[in-house]
């Protein structure tokens, strides 16, 4: 009797148990509220306009039908859903940080979704040995050269500041603003 109910509890190799469905599900109804919220205030919002102001409220409509949808599905038990749920999540943290550019707002939204992922533990598979050097040669290569842009930012900043020459303090302006909005 005792190997059967043990054999019962046991997952499939790689698997991870559901731990907290009725917390997961709150933050994602949570987060569809809040994604309606933000909706309406990129709507009504002043500095937001054009382009940029529609993609955003087009975005939190669309990422508040979708929590919702996944939040009223976790209900019925869909254990399936898990890894729709993590790669959803994994999405919408970037794609906030966009958004969050003239507002902090959208930053609560990032703190939501990463909430969900922790409730989720997500478990990504080991990479080989040349995908690791690849990633990390990216990594340091990105890193370097972002670090390369902002001191040639702060470089050119400080010679426009402390420079006599009208010219000279003048030029190096329209690179720096160049160079952020491009980067």
């Amino acid at each position: 009797m005792r190997g059967a109910s043990k054999a019962a509890n046991t997952l499939p190799r790689g698997r991870k148990p559901f731990e907290h469905p009725r917390a997961t599900r709150a933050l994602l109804i949570g987060y569809a509220g809040f994604a309606l919220l933000s909706a309406t205030f990129f709507l009504w919002s002043e500095p937001y306009t054009g382009v940029f102001q529609y993609a955003s409220v087009a975005f939190y409509i669309a990422a508040a039908a979708i929590s919702l949808l996944v939040g009223l599905l976790l209900a019925r038990g869909s254990g399936g859903l898990r890894r729709t749920v993590i790669g959803f999540e994994i999405l919408l943290i970037p794609l906030q940080l966009a958004t969050s550019v003239r507002s902090n707002v959208p930053l609560i939204g990032v703190v939501l979704s990463i909430a969900i992922l922790v409730l989720l533990r997500p478990a990504f598979p080991k990479l080989s040995k040349q995908s690791r050097k690849f990633f990390l040669t990216l990594h340091v290569g990105l890193a370097v050269s972002w670090l390369g842009a902002a001191t040639a930012m702060a470089v050119l900043s400080v010679t426009g500041l402390v420079t006599e020459v009208t010219n000279c303090a003048t030029t190096p302006m329209p690179s720096c603003t160049y160079s952020t909005w491009r980067s």
